[in-house]
């Protein structure tokens, strides 16, 4: 199953340390990190625009497939 990580910068709930070693660890066929540069925990409120049009561009995507 691929895996997307939606990850703030300025994140100190879960720093972006974490998730690039969690990822590197991680078995999945696709992996991705979608950094948020103005973003701390909650990117998807933070950065809204950005956020959505990720979401967009990956349904896009999928639709390809």
């Amino acid at each position: 199953m691929p895996v997307y990580f939606c990850t703030g910068r300025r994140d100190y709930n879960v720093p972006f340390e974490l998730v690039i070693d969690y990822l590197e660890k991680l078995r999945a066929p696709h992996k991705k990190i979608i950094w948020f540069d103005q973003s701390a925990h909650m990117p998807n409120f933070e950065e809204s625009d950005m956020f959505c049009e990720f979401c967009i561009s990956l349904l896009n995507e999928m639709a390809i497939l």
